[in-house]
C-alpha cells in the first residue's frame, strides 16, 4: 500500500493533472484553467508570465531547483507561498542536471533548509529517467545511491519521467519506483519511443490510456504532460499534439 497522501481539495477532480512548458503565455493559462491544477517551467520563478497571472487563472506554479547552479545561487528566489518544491531535473543525464548521487546529496541539505524556512509543505526529490549516459543509465540505481548518501534527508515524494508509448509499459515504469515507499510525481510523460513512432492520433490515444492509469494508481500523486504540444494561433482553442 502507498503511504497516505496529503489532503487534496475534494472539489477539484483534476488535482493530479499538470503540465510542463517553459513557453507558457497568458492565453495558455486561461485555456488550462479548469482542466489542470498545476504546472512548472523548470525555473524557480516563471520568466514569461507573472505569478499573479498563474494565480488569477487558478493554476498553481511550482518552482524547481533544476541543477547545481540553482541550488547554489537561486534558493532565495523561491516563492514564499510555494505548495511544493521540485528537485533536480534528470541528474543522471549528462545534458541535464548531470549530478552524481553523492553530488546531489551534498547539495540537498541547503534545498531542504530553504524549504523549511519557507514552510513549503512538500519537497519532491530529483526527477530521473532511463538515460543513455553511464554510470547511471538505470534511474532506480541513481536513487538508491542518492538515498545511501543522503541518510535522513527530507524527501517527501520522488519524481520520474517516462516516454514509453503503451499503458502496460507505463505501469511497469511506475512500479519500479514503488520500491522507495514514497508517492510519485510523474513530472514529464508522453509517447517518445523511437521504436514505436506515433502519429498525432496515436499520441492522443496514448494520453487517454496513460491518464486513466495515472489517475487510478494510488502511488501517483501528480503528473504532467510534456512535449508534443504546439500553440496554433487563431486556429484551435487548445494545443495540438503532434510529431
Amino acid at each position: 500500500m502507498p503511504p497516505p497522501p496529503p489532503p487534496a481539495p475534494a472539489d477539484i477532480s483534476y488535482f493530479k493533472r499538470g503540465f510542463a512548458r517553459k513557453a507558457i503565455d497568458e492565453d495558455d493559462l486561461a485555456l488550462l484553467q479548469g482542466v489542470t491544477s498545476w504546472g512548472y517551467t523548470w525555473e524557480v520563478i516563471p520568466s514569461r508570465v507573472s505569478l499573479d497571472k498563474w494565480d488569477g487563472n487558478n493554476v498553481t506554479f511550482l518552482p524547481m531547483i533544476w541543477g547545481s547552479t540553482q541550488a547554489t545561487n537561486n534558493l532565495d528566489e523561491i516563492p514564499e507561498a510555494a505548495e511544493a518544491l521540485l528537485g533536480f531535473n534528470e541528474p543522471n543525464f549528462d545534458a541535464q542536471a548531470n549530478l552524481l548521487p553523492a553530488e546531489a546529496a551534498a547539495l540537498w541539505p541547503e534545498i531542504e533548509a530553504r524549504a523549511a524556512d519557507l514552510t513549503i509543505p512538500l519537497l519532491v526529490g530529483p526527477a530521473v529517467n532511463f538515460s543513455p549516459d553511464s554510470p547511471y543509465e538505470n534511474p532506480v540505481l541513481w536513487y538508491e545511491h542518492f538515498f545511501e548518501n543522503c541518510t535522513g534527508c527530507r524527501v517527501d515524494m520522488i519524481a520520474m519521467h517516462t516516454y514509453v508509448c503503451y499503458g502496460a509499459a507505463l505501469q511497469y515504469m511506475l512500479d519500479l519506483y514503488k520500491v522507495f515507499g514514497k508517492l510519485i510525481w510523474v513530472t514529464e510523460f508522453a509517447c517518445e519511443d523511437t521504436r514505436a513512432r506515433q502519429s498525432m492520433a496515436g499520441q492522443m490515444e496514448y494520453m487517454k490510456e496513460a491518464v486513466a492509469i495515472l489517475e487510478h494508481d494510488e502511488w501517483v500523486y501528480r503528473y504532467a504532460w510534456f512535449r508534443y504540444l504546439v500553440a496554433v494561433a487563431h486556429a484551435c482553442p487548445w494545443w495540438y499534439l503532434q510529431r
